[in-house]
């Protein structure tokens, strides 16, 4: 059950550079990539057709052991990951993928979106949406996002799930959401934060009602590069235009030391209802614990390679903070993703110019463009194998 893809584009990733650091050791002439789009040329799966425009999750999976059976594909006990010693990876001409059946995703051709966005499917839009998937469908926050008392909610031992909000929405406390880290996967889940929040009676969070979009609501956009934080700031300005938005929201663009200080200065009620990490740091966890509030969710989708964790039992009991860490089950949440790629292609379906697509440019400058988003001097960039530019339509 395999298949051979020959490779239209490729993705790199931050993960990329945990080999390229010499962080993590792969046997030399490991071909790296776990991101990819293309079309199949043979295929050994009744599912698969050669000819298909597919895109593949960064790890493989079966689609019939417990986890892919609950949905959880991530951990598949058979899943091997692109671009390591496992598997040869994507930043090639062809990439064979095993367990085709289930791990390549036919492409529709009725999305409306640019070719370039649907390698954002195979990484770090599922993985973005991931972030704030376990911070906004997490219990600590259901009554948060509604505006009343986990008491009356929750933990309820005899009132119904309310069906309207008990408290005017405007005189319900401000929701505070901080992302630290701001590099494409950073991006991909303030994208789709602010698309599940201002969907709120749809899938995942099927509120009783819009009054959220009526909250006051903050957004702290941290990082340490300003060019990052500029991106961030102009894409949360389009989606408010573009969408009409909420009608109290607050964006705090922070460098790290204005986060650390801004965390001094604010007492815990102020701090935020849900921290999502972007960057696979012991740094940037210690921050997300600062800046979160008591009973707060840190959701955490950065690859973490220290030996070491930077919190204790103490540090978690004494605010209950409640952790969310690991890969993304990228296979599952693929139409979830595909909505949110369909309806913010205002940011994600732009090349350059405030898009998160920096630039797409011939692999033969995967050299120069490895040393340029090491010193993140670029921003998201795709590999094309063609000789010319690509800007079609699926």
């Amino acid at each position: 059950d395999e298949a051979i893809v020959q490779v239209e584009l490729a993705g790199l990733c931050g993960s990329d550079l945990h080999v390229y650091r010499g962080a993590e050791s792969v046997p030399r002439g490991t071909i790296q990539g776990h991101e990819f789009i293309g079309r199949v040329v043979s295929s050994r799966s009744r599912f698969v057709s050669v000819g298909t425009l597919v895109v593949a999750p960064f790890s493989t999976s079966c689609g019939s052991c417990v986890g892919c059976l609950r949905g959880l594909s991530s951990r598949c006990s058979a899943a091997k990951l692109f671009g390591s010693p496992a598997l040869a990876g994507a930043q090639a001409e062809f990439v064979k993928v095993p367990h085709a059946s289930n791990s390549l995703v036919a492409l529709n051709p009725v999305l409306d979106v640019s070719r370039e966005s649907l390698l954002l499917c195979a990484d770090i839009l599922p993985t973005g949406f991931f972030a704030a998937l376990q911070a906004v469908t997490h219990p600590n926050l259901a009554g948060v996002l509604r505006g009343i008392p986990q008491t009356d909610l929750v933990w309820s031992a005899v009132s119904p799930l309310p069906s309207t909000s008990p408290l005017p929405a405007l005189t319900a406390p401000a929701l505070t959401f901080a992302i630290v880290g701001l590099g494409p996967v950073g991006q991909c889940a303030l994208v789709s934060l602010l698309d599940i929040l201002m969907r709120p009676t749809q899938a995942p969070l099927r509120l009783p009602d819009d009054s959220l979009l009526s909250r006051s609501i903050r957004l702290l956009l941290v990082d340490g590069v300003p060019q990052r934080r500029l991106t961030a700031v102009n894409m949360v300005n389009t989606i408010q235009k573009t969408s009409g938005g909420f009608k109290n929201l607050v964006v705090e663009s922070l460098d790290l030391d204005q986060a650390q200080k801004w965390t001094q200065s604010r007492n815990l009620d102020e701090c935020a209802d849900a921290v999502l990490e972007a960057v696979g740091a012991n740094s940037s966890l210690s921050l997300a614990y600062h800046l979160i509030r008591p009973f707060g969710v840190i959701s955490s989708v950065g690859v973490h390679t220290s030996p070491t964790f930077p919190l204790t039992g103490d540090d978690l009991y004494n605010k209950n903070v409640s952790l969310a860490f690991g890969r993304c089950p990228v296979r599952a949440l693929l139409p979830l993703a595909l909505g949110t790629l369909e309806r913010r292609q205002d940011v994600l379906g732009k090349i350059g110019g405030g898009g998160l697509i920096d630039r797409v440019v011939h692999v033969n400058q995967a050299v120069e463009m490895y040393k340029l988003f090491e010193e993140r001097k670029v921003g998201k960039v795709l590999f094309r194998f063609d000789e010319g530019k690509s800007a079609a339509k699926l």
